[in-house]
């Protein structure tokens, strides 16, 4: 190496070296000094969310008086305490399969089920002081005995047992109502999901009977009852809540363990987490203002424009702009989720108007003997809201879909598969016997 070449690496090490440690204390200056401006409003912004009508105690989060015997929850911790043979989703996956021939596996959740049916409402007790460490491990339960539900009532439906597949689908119905009315999101989430099962359960009673008119009839009745009125409120206000005492054990849910535990298990602290007041120190008091003004920020959102079919367009907009700074590292993580739990409401009520038309689609396929190509070629008109475009149809091994294209507008072959994603959704039923 020359002597040139030399002098040169020397003096770019020693310009280039104190400038990166300079970088990096700036870097930590700045974020120090981010979190203490942040900081320095909370009592104001803590203030503002009170007006609100933000939750400040786990009281406020769940505010429904349930009877224990009338609490459904129960039902799912049973389950889950029991675990009788045949709940886990591979072996339920197996009955969809064989449905029919596997009618005394499916028998042996009838008592569950009537359970349920005894036990019309729902709460869940939880602690909520422990924040998103709170676990949900019975909601998992409650998607897999409404699985077997929807089997139970397509088997019926073969029989032409029409009160039977009603009294399934009104305990779908309700159990997915009661979910919606929770006061945090991912039982909120469930309880769509539930629908979105019910409705899809609907279609396949109706195709299972052959388009007997006693079935489709109930079909119909069921996919055009009313659903349970939701303020999109309530569970944005409880997830709030669950961020507030995540922020006021910061300390501790910064500090790991010090001895093993069970990955699914939660920590410690959640044994004696901080019930009360504001957080201590800088970063947790910072992180808690920022939060706290975007909560308040989309909270007049969605007061504002929750029947507007734009409301996820708007809320992501603002989630777009949140700053990428330190105090909004958690925000930046929790609160994306509440557009998409809205979104998720908004398909489903497209949902139900698609499983509508789905049956329409299966009862002019069974008389006609062909699919059409289009759904104007079988008279019927379907514009869903979220797309403002048509539905679509896709026929592939005696298949048939029906699908919104989605908030993207674009036709992608159908709702995602195995290896191929896609934002179109929609339900699919079989017509081998109808052609």
């Amino acid at each position: 190496m020359t002597n040139a070449k030399t002098r040169k690496l020397i003096i770019v090490a020693f310009v280039a070296v104190p400038l990166l440690c300079c970088g990096g204390g700036l870097y930590m200056l700045s974020r120090k000094v981010d979190y203490f401006q942040e900081s320095a409003s909370l009592d104001a912004v803590i203030e503002q969310a009170r007006r609100a009508g933000l939750p400040m105690t786990k009281e406020e989060v769940e505010l429904r008086e349930v009877a224990d015997e009338k609490n459904a929850d129960f039902v799912f911790k049973s389950l889950l305490k029991e675990k009788p043979k045949g709940i886990t989703d591979q072996e339920i996956d197996k009955l969809f399969r064989t449905p029919t021939s596997n009618q005394n596996r499916l028998s042996q959740f009838d008592v569950y089920i009537d359970q349920l049916d005894q036990r019309p409402e729902l709460k869940m007790n939880k602690d909520w002081d422990i924040g998103s460490y709170v676990l949900f491990p019975e909601l998992a339960v409650a998607k897999r005995l409404t699985r077997v539900m929807c089997l139970q009532a397509v088997v019926e439906a073969r029989r032409g047992n029409a009160a039977f597949v009603k009294k399934r689908l009104d305990t779908m119905h309700r159990l997915s109502d009661e979910y919606r009315q929770t006061s945090v999101i991912i039982p909120y989430l469930v309880g769509i999901a539930i629908r979105s099962i019910a409705d899809g359960a609907a279609i396949h009673c109706v195709v299972a009977s052959g388009g007997d008119p006693r079935v489709v009839e109930v079909a119909r009745t069921a996919l055009k009852s009313k659903r349970a009125d939701v303020d999109y409120r309530t569970p944005l206000r409880g997830e709030y809540y669950m961020g507030l005492a995540l922020m006021r054990n910061l300390h501790s849910v910064q500090r790991p363990d010090k001895e093993d535990r069970d990955e699914d298990a939660p920590p410690a602290w959640t044994k004696n987490p901080i019930r009360s007041g504001l957080p201590k120190g800088i970063q947790a008091r910072g992180s808690l203002a920022a939060y706290t003004r975007h909560m308040i920020a989309i909270d007049a959102i969605v007061a504002k424009h929750s029947a507007s079919p734009d409301v996820t367009q708007r809320l992501e907009r603002y989630e777009e702009n949140i700053p990428s700074t330190a105090s909004n590292l958690i925000s930046s993580i929790l609160v994306p989720v509440y557009g998409q739990a809205i979104e998720s409401d908004k398909k489903s009520l497209v949902r139900n108007q698609i499983a509508l038309k789905a049956i329409d689609l299966y009862l002019w396929i069974k008389a006609n003997g062909k699919v059409p190509v289009t759904l104007s070629q079988a008279g019927i008109e379907a514009t869903d809201t979220i797309s403002g475009r048509s539905l679509k149809i896709g026929f592939r091994e005696k298949q048939v879909t029906i699908y919104s294209v989605g908030a993207n507008k674009k036709d992608e072959g159908g709702p995602a598969s195995k290896g191929r994603r896609s934002d179109d959704f929609g339900f699919s039923f079989d017509v081998t016997s109808s052609l």
